[in-house]
């Protein structure tokens, strides 16, 4: 932590330096400069970056939608500072270090490592995009979710459940800032993003967004009936729905196919009204590209 008063003595050292440097170039360039660091010191110096950490002054409703835990609050104060004025915000991982290779690594891989911490990434991302949309600032902010490096579609030979670095692609996600549709090949704008309309509900804005719709949308449940009432299994039920109301014709592909009324209303998890087809396959085991197994201690 910096005191103010050292904070404006650095301040004065620096447009002392800068006297020197200005006679020496003779372009815009140090003008930019010097306008993006009176920028950055003005925040600082006005108590705007102060009262943006003062996370105990958002309502209770709004910090339990990001999440209490460190990622939550992180994502959090992100908003907050973009509010301020700060013009780029670098949010570390949730867990401060990006190993997760596989289970034998010392923070786990894909069930020790990611299982309990990729919820709190998908409820802290969710609540900051929708509530810059709803701040009407996503258009004016890019928000991008990455990491370090691309992912071998098949398992480690390792044996351990996780993947190895794969340089050929990787993916991330892409919210907001006003990209455009489409780009021409020399990278300018071929069809620019239309404004979106907004609307004001109990005295808020809200950006008005169509739905997204498909030709058709394909779902796989492990009970239904024969009128396209569907009961998905665990975390399936989290996508699949919002598939299957999606598209204009949706088919079910059904492990369990049994007589309407023998599923309980109150596990129906899609209504058949949104499916129209249901196809009985039988149960499948799950596919993966490659099984690697290694002998244990013991023969086991």
């Amino acid at each position: 932590m910096i005191e103010l008063a050292r904070a404006q003595e650095r301040a004065a050292l620096y447009r002392e330096f800068d006297r020197l440097r200005r006679d020496l170039d003779a372009s815009d360039r140090m003008a930019r400069m010097e306008h993006y660091r009176r920028q950055a010191l003005e925040m600082v110096l006005s108590g705007k970056a102060r009262q943006a950490f003062r996370l105990d002054q958002e309502p209770d409703r709004v910090r339990e939608t990001y999440g209490r835990n460190s990622f939550g609050e992180k994502m959090l104060l992100a908003r907050r500072l973009v509010e301020a004025g700060v013009t780029f915000v670098t949010l570390s991982p949730i867990f401060g270090y990006f190993d997760n290779h596989g289970d034998d690594v010392v923070w786990g891989g894909l069930i020790k490592g990611l299982k309990p911490l990729l919820p709190r990434l998908d409820q802290a991302l969710y609540a900051l995009v929708t509530d810059l949309e709803a701040r009407g600032l996503l258009d004016d902010t890019l928000v991008l979710a990455l990491g370090e490096f691309g992912r071998s579609p098949i398992f480690s030979q390792r044996g351990t459940g996780g993947r190895g670095h794969w340089s050929n692609c990787m993916s991330m996600l892409v919210a907001g800032g006003g990209l455009p549709w489409r780009y021409n090949g020399d990278g300018s704008v071929a069809v620019a993003s239309p404004k979106k309309d907004v609307r004001v509900f109990n005295g808020r804005e809200y950006a008005l967004e169509e739905g997204i719709v498909c030709d058709f949308a394909l779902v796989r449940a492990s009970l239904g009936d024969r009128h396209g009432n569907l009961v998905f299994h665990k975390a399936t039920r989290q996508f699949n729905p919002l598939c299957a109301m999606a598209g204009k014709i949706t088919i079910a592909e059904v492990e369990e196919l049994v007589e309407p009324g023998e599923i309980d209303p109150e596990q129906v998890h899609l209504p058949g009204i949104y499916v129209q087809r249901v196809v009985a396959v039988g149960p499948a085991g799950k596919r993966i590209e490659r099984v690697t197994t290694r002998k244990r201690d013991g023969g086991r």
